[in-house]
């Protein structure tokens, strides 16, 4: 893989990073009373995200999955979890 492609990834994790924290924030939106309900929405809602993650990656780079684009998500979550108490 190319540097500017490594480049690329890793600045896409990190903005994947930062709408995670937006998600994280307005997951009370969703919400529901009933347990059964409330798990298969929170199930749904962390598989599409990481399908989501996966096609978007796999367009920018091929699919290429490296420890490091992981840690820039979780780089990017983490900064605004730090310094943005929204």
């Amino acid at each position: 893989m190319s540097l500017f492609l490594q480049l690329l990834s890793i600045c896409f994790s990190f903005v994947f990073g930062i709408f995670l924290f937006f998600i994280f924030k307005i997951r009370k939106f969703f919400y529901v009373d009933n347990v059964f309900i409330n798990y298969f929405v929170k199930f749904f809602l962390i598989i599409s995200i990481s399908f989501l993650y996966f096609i978007i990656l796999y367009f920018v780079n091929g699919g290429i999955v490296h420890l490091y684009f992981l840690l820039f998500i979780i780089f990017g979550f983490l900064i605004l979890y730090n310094f943005f108490d929204i």
